[in-house]
């Protein structure tokens, strides 16, 4: 049997929160995808919406304000954090 579900590519965070709004939890957040496929592929989640933020630019981005507090991003690489 095939893994059938809807991949939707949102190109900002806005597009990506109205996407995750419209279809609740029948949507899934994939990033780099290795844990959500496994979990899909070993059938422990069947989603219907995949949502891929993995373009969203500025989401890889690491700062820190005038306090010293750390803000990341969803996409920064444990190399970058390091």
């Amino acid at each position: 049997m095939a893994l059938r579900f809807d991949y939707l590519q949102p190109r900002t965070v806005q597009e990506a929160i109205s996407l995750l709004s419209r279809y609740g939890g029948t949507a899934k957040v994939i990033a780099g995808g290795t844990d959500l496929l496994n979990a899909i592929r070993s059938k422990l989640i069947a989603p219907e919406h995949v949502v891929d933020i993995g373009s969203i630019p500025g989401l890889d981005s690491l700062t820190y304000d005038d306090h010293g507090t750390l803000s990341i991003g969803a996409l920064a690489t444990l190399r970058a954090v390091e």
